[in-house]
């Protein structure tokens, strides 16, 4: 949805994700910005295993809101949701219930949805055998410092495949209206990094 009588200073369209329309008081993303997201790493997934990855891993689930994009996957049989908030995990378990839909067109394959209350620096036995890791807007929430923890635990101990890492792009922030330099978008962030620093990462 884009705002009437405001001229847009500038204007990207992406034929195949959405438009970004950038106003002198507001950003605005259509579809939403999580939802291009949630369908980019949905696409990797499908393009990368061409069917042949059954268990995928979302590190820092939080709400669930990815779960609906991953059951979706050609060939993915289980899926593990990890967060390390308990409350979170229990206030939104709703959202892995099946719809109604799910019972009138059935899946070829049958999947298994683990929800873990854990911490995504620690390595859990029940990561073993996966074979994508997502990590959708998490490691800013880490400290830097305990990033090599994290780096560890899924490049080291559970060794899939595929890892999909999502962060902010700092080399928007400027767009945000009232933004303040050297502040972050969300208050729980510990950084934000800008592109460059998210490739020598």
């Amino acid at each position: 949805m884009f705002k009437q009588n405001s001229d847009v200073k500038e204007k990207i369209v992406d034929g195949k994700s959405g438009t970004l329309c950038i106003y002198d008081d507001n950003i605005v993303f259509s579809p939403p910005l999580y939802l291009q997201r949630y369908q980019k790493v949905k696409e990797k997934i499908a393009s990368v295993s061409k069917g042949t990855f059954t268990k995928v891993v979302d590190l820092g689930c939080a709400e669930f809101k990815f779960f609906r994009y991953l059951q979706s996957v050609p060939g993915v049989q289980e899926v593990v949701l990890l967060d390390k908030d308990h409350q979170i995990l229990k206030d939104n378990e709703f959202r892995i219930n099946p719809l109604a839909a799910d019972f009138l067109i059935l899946r070829d394959l049958p999947l298994n949805v683990k929800v873990v209350c854990g911490d995504a620096r620690k390595y859990d036995p029940v990561l073993s055998g996966t074979q994508v890791v997502t990590m959708i807007e998490l490691i800013e929430h880490v400290q830097i410092s305990e990033l090599h923890a994290l780096v560890k635990c899924v490049f080291q101990d559970v060794r899939p495949k595929l890892i999909i890492i999502t962060t902010p792009n700092a080399d928007f922030n400027k767009y945000f209206p009232g933004h303040m330099p050297g502040s972050f978008r969300h208050w729980d962030h510990k950084f934000e990094w800008t592109a460059e620093e998210f490739r020598q990462w």
